[in-house]
């Protein structure tokens, strides 16, 4: 699903397409594994390890316009988490 949504904001090349869907299956695998971790703090630092190195894959793979964008819709997504994060703690 996510491969599908960067498809259609990215217009990404079949080529692209096919290259994305293998790194954020990785990725998805991997963090799985992670987050049967017990300790808080090691997931923390290897979801950081993870993430780094989805964003080189999709640097080599994504044109500069393209991960510029990607870039900006992840922080976005965060900003917008983060948010909803603060406002479920000031209503709770």
């Amino acid at each position: 699903m996510i491969t599908t949504k960067m498809k259609a904001n990215l217009k990404l090349s079949d080529d692209q397409y096919a290259k994305v869907k293998a790194v954020n299956l990785d990725f998805a695998t991997k963090s799985d594994e992670i987050r049967k971790s017990e300790n808080k703090k090691d997931i923390v630092n290897k979801m950081r390890n993870l993430d780094s190195q989805r964003m080189r894959s999709f640097k080599t793979i994504l044109t500069p316009e393209q991960y510029t964008r990607y870039e900006t819709q992840k922080n976005e997504a965060k900003e917008r988490m983060r948010k909803n994060i603060e406002r479920k703690i000031q209503h709770s």
